[in-house]
């Protein structure tokens, strides 16, 4: 159990209790114990009255002794209030959001393009029988837009910072800004080919609601999307951060009896590189 606890003759409860944590003890005033420095219990607990009478064996008055005792508990008991009331104000360590920055390579199969597809409306239907692959914009060089876009096989980078996430893709070297800010979208904002994008946290997932979308080709087989697109992406990291996967919902009811949502997978490439794309329709070789 230890060495047995005997306190210094002739001092008052402080100074005995200060002399047994200068051997390497510690007394505790709620316990009323005295430990060593490696944690044994020495010797208690002890009442009031055995500290007192045991103190009193050195002369000291026990009432004296008692009210020192009560005093050095209560002077215990505020301090442990008040690292109490210190730690409590502290405020707790802030979550730290997933790491998405870097180059993302497609791992997702291409049968994933037309997987889970809802019925088209009458409108669609036709504008897909009727489609002529060399109207395809993409012929001409012209920016496919999104969603089509964030869709492609080619690589793309995320640049993160806590206020915006920019999408780099290889692809026509598009570009995608993600607000992070925690703003509204804008009362106006014209339409364009990658939309207004607004993220946000949700606990581990990236949540994106991309809006403001022109009119244009979901693919590259004619089916379209009247200008009433919006799509919701949901972000999430897998294998230690080395993966990367996404659920994506479609929703364009001049297009689709019901949303139309899609799983997507890419892995990280740590030396992976985004090169420069070159789309020249007067070049010979296009």
């Amino acid at each position: 159990m230890g060495t047995p606890f005997h306190e210094p003759r002739n001092r008052p409860p402080v100074a005995a209790i200060a002399a047994a944590t200068r051997r390497g003890w510690a007394f505790s005033s709620g316990e009323r114990r005295v430990y060593s420095q490696s944690g044994t219990l020495v010797a208690g607990p002890f009442s009031l009255e055995e500290v007192s009478a045991r103190l009193s064996l050195a002369g000291w008055n026990k009432r004296v002794m008692k009210r020192s005792i009560k005093r050095f508990t209560c002077w215990a008991g505020c301090i442990g209030l008040l690292w109490t009331a210190a730690c409590a104000g502290t405020p707790p360590a802030e979550h730290k959001q997933p790491d998405l920055s870097g180059v993302w390579l497609a791992t997702s199969p291409r049968s994933v393009l037309n997987e889970n597809r809802p019925a088209l409306t009458p409108r669609a239907q036709a504008d897909l029988k009727g489609f002529d692959p060399l109207k395809d914009p993409v012929i001409r060089c012209v920016t496919p837009g999104f969603p089509r876009s964030g869709l492609a096989i080619y690589p793309f980078e995320i640049v993160q910072t806590d206020k915006m996430l920019v999408f780099l893709y290889e692809s026509f070297g598009m570009v995608r800004r993600i607000y992070m800010d925690g703003r509204q979208p804008p009362d106006y904002f014209p339409p364009g080919r990658m939309g207004y994008s607004l993220g946000r946290w949700e606990g581990n997932d990236l949540v994106i609601e991309t809006t403001h979308l022109e009119e244009g080709l979901l693919d590259g087989a004619g089916l379209r999307q009247y200008g009433d697109v919006s799509v919701v992406e949901r972000y999430r990291t897998l294998d230690d951060g080395h993966a990367l996967e996404a659920e994506v919902m479609i929703t364009a009811p001049e297009t689709f009896t019901a949303a139309w949502t899609r799983r997507f997978t890419w892995e990280r490439d740590p030396k992976g590189i985004v090169y420069e794309s070159v789309c020249d329709p007067a070049d010979s070789r296009f």
